[in-house]
């Protein structure tokens, strides 16, 4: 593990920081770092679906590459916060930032459990 693996975990964590978020209808604020569109991704009246904050991270796509009906993938946030768990275990005694992957992890988990 170098530099750029721990500043790659950086930018994961403010992504996910991100995607959490709720997403505003009016203002369209709760994208910033990707959007997407495509046809079958709006409500009626050409709104695109935005999403309530349910403490999951938000997907537009399956695996199937097929859009979403909700904009939340449930095997994809249960592989996240088993990764991000793994990650916490590995740099436990290498990093003080390992709680934040640990904590992100139980988030995911607890937040699944909830809404899923």
């Amino acid at each position: 593990m170098n530099l750029n693996y721990f500043k790659a975990l950086e930018r994961i964590v403010t992504l996910i920081d991100e995607e959490t978020k709720d997403d505003d209808y009016e203002t369209n604020q709760g994208r910033k770092f990707y959007t997407f569109y495509r046809d079958g991704n709006e409500l009626p009246g050409g709104k695109i679906k935005f999403a309530v904050y349910t403490g999951m991270v938000k997907t537009g796509f399956r695996p199937s590459d097929s859009p979403n009906e909700l904009p939340y993938n449930i095997p994809g946030n249960a592989m996240l916060a088993t990764y991000l768990q793994l990650v916490a275990s590995n740099i436990l005694n290498q990093v003080d930032s390992s709680s934040v992957y640990h904590s992100w992890s139980l988030r995911l988990s607890q937040k699944m459990s909830q809404h899923a």
